[in-house]
């Protein structure tokens, strides 16, 4: 129980449970698993790119706060995603892996038993808390494999931030509220069709709305 708390509190990713259910982090059995030594991490970031360097600082802290040894080791995204199921249900899975969300990668994973279950650290550190919406949606899984829903088996690493821009003198000259949250902006857009517009006050996909964070034009 000891060393998936301290993974669970150090690194946030998908956890392999083969590993943690097994010999631990490199061997030793039951007081490997207990009073951990060293912990198996393996990503696909690069060295230079800010995930590789958040990754980086992470497991700093982890080896720092705790006093267990982090084994990185950097795995070609390609290798992984290959090769995770196989990987995962052998002596050699690593106790903390990133791997791609969806049903087909992690949600698959999750279904066939190869994937902690972390709802208790979740609970304990309020992660649902801290991660909400659809970036919570990304680390849950029903027993069918499919994302959005059921237990947690992943903490995202990384959450992308969408700007939409939107036409002011538009919004003025229609008497239009500028929205500030999704609902309020399906109902700008229905008046906007009601009153007989046929362009679009916003800019493409691809934006955010801008008083949720975005700018006008």
């Amino acid at each position: 129980m000891n060393i998936r708390k301290a993974i669970a509190a150090g690194l946030a990713a998908v956890t392999a449970a083969s590993m943690l259910t097994l010999a631990g982090c490199g061997g030793g059995g039951a007081a490997q698993e207990e009073n951990p030594t060293s912990i198996k991490v393996w990503h696909y970031e690069e060295d230079n790119g800010a995930m590789g360097v958040a990754w980086k600082k992470a497991m700093e802290i982890f080896e720092k706060e705790t006093g267990v040894k982090v084994e990185f080791e950097k795995k070609s995204f390609e290798q992984i995603r290959q090769n995770a199921s196989q990987i995962l249900n052998s002596d050699e899975a690593p106790d903390v892996m990133e791997y791609n969300k969806g049903n087909a990668t992690a949600g698959l994973l999750a279904s066939q038993g190869l994937l902690t279950n972390l709802d208790d650290y979740v609970k304990e550190y309020k992660w649902d808390e801290k991660v909400t919406g659809s970036l919570a949606d990304t680390g849950k899984y029903n027993e069918k494999g499919v994302m959005g829903s059921g237990n947690w088996y992943g903490i995202t690493n990384y959450g992308e931030d969408v700007i939409m821009y939107y036409n002011k003198d538009m919004f003025d000259k229609n008497g239009i509220e500028i929205p500030t949250t999704m609902d309020g902006l399906t109902d700008a857009m229905q008046k906007f069709v009601d009153k007989g517009s046929r362009r679009s006050p916003k800019a493409p996909p691809n934006t955010r709305c801008s008083t949720c964070g975005g700018s006008s034009r």
